[in-house]
């Protein structure tokens, strides 16, 4: 045991490292001869413990720019002008599209976009039974803010036209480059870059799924009975240890009828290979945890730490059974 060199250690705990100064407990083990596989490997870890420990190197900071304290200013750093102006030309192509010259309408701009958000974020907080109530001409009723800022017609014409894509392009379900999202690909894309752009990672990263509640109609709505919000759209998120999230993907389900394998490992590999390098930790749940996963992560210059099912291929059969684990 004592003449292997840590390469050949490294085929053995090829993702677990140790830092701790006392190795004698190695040579105690090392040098009694009826040690089983198990201490074998106690032995193996140990060794690493010495050899090859990597530090994190990054700036885990905000990335914008220093004089914008403003709230306004940072919401803009996420919500690019390019992304109101991308709204605002397909909500005027879709309602060409749709009117095809029966009726006359008033083109959007960005301007007004940005006005029809920042209406529904207040919306979502001063709640209404109707949206009509904040334009009411009972005063218990009417919000002057949103009022004065909009007309309710506007509000009304743009609950109706707004769009993010041109339709007239949209694959057909069964046609090469169909897609579920595609009518908010283009939304997606662009706050994928703003938002890992605008914050750079920190060292300790948690991937897991999150869930927005919907109980509509909805090809890729899910159902997770053990979840405390049971219906909805299932969303795979990477965030920093101060919860800001850098990295998403919204969840389609399976496409036709092939269902996807290995579809934790795929997930974790997608959200981090902005991470490669750079000697972050990875924290994740059961559901992702595998051995290849492991290794992938480790060959690419990444820790990772997890729970995982007994049953994973690839685990020591030891460990289906507690009584025999010391």
């Amino acid at each position: 045991m004592q003449g292997e060199n840590i390469s050949e250690l490294h085929e053995y705990v090829p993702v677990m490292q140790v830092k701790d100064e006392d190795t004698s407990v190695v040579d105690d083990v090392a040098a009694e001869d009826d040690a089983g596989e198990e201490r074998r490997n106690i032995v193996c870890l140990k060794q690493v413990q010495t050899h090859d420990i990597n530090e994190f190197h990054s700036d885990p900071r905000p990335n914008i720019f220093s004089e914008k304290g403003d709230p306004f200013e940072i919401f803009g750093c996420l919500f690019e002008d390019e992304l109101f102006e991308h709204i605002a030309y397909h909500t005027n192509l879709y309602a060409t599209q749709k009117l095809d010259g029966s009726m006359a309408f008033k083109p959007t701009n960005a301007d007004e976009i940005k006005k029809f958000l920042a209406i529904n974020l207040l919306m979502g907080i001063k709640k209404c039974p109707s949206y009509k109530n904040y334009w009411s001409s009972d005063p218990a009723l009417r919000d002057t803010y949103v009022s004065a800022n909009m007309p309710r017609n506007g509000f009304s014409w743009l609950l109706g036209y707004i769009h993010l894509n041109d339709n007239s392009q949209m694959p057909k379900k069964g046609e090469e480059g169909y897609d579920k999202l595609y009518k908010i690909r283009p939304l997606l894309e662009i706050l994928s870059k703003t938002y890992l752009e605008s914050n750079r990672p920190t060292k300790m990263q948690a991937i897991d799924e999150s869930v927005i509640r919907f109980k509509g109609r909805s090809s890729i709505k899910q159902y997770m009975p053990p979840k405390p919000i049971k219906r909805g759209y299932k969303v795979w998120i990477r965030a920093n240890s101060n919860g800001y999230i850098s990295q998403f993907e919204i969840y389609t389900g399976k496409v036709g009828q092939t269902t996807e394998k290995c579809l934790g490992s795929r997930v974790v590999k997608t959200l981090t290979t902005d991470l490669f390098g750079k000697f972050h930790e990875v924290y994740f749940d059961n559901y992702f945890t595998s051995l290849p996963l492991m290794h992938y992560l480790r060959m690419n210059s990444m820790y990772a730490c997890g729970t995982v099912r007994k049953h994973r291929v690839g685990l020591p059969i030891d460990l289906e059974n507690e009584k025999t684990m010391s």
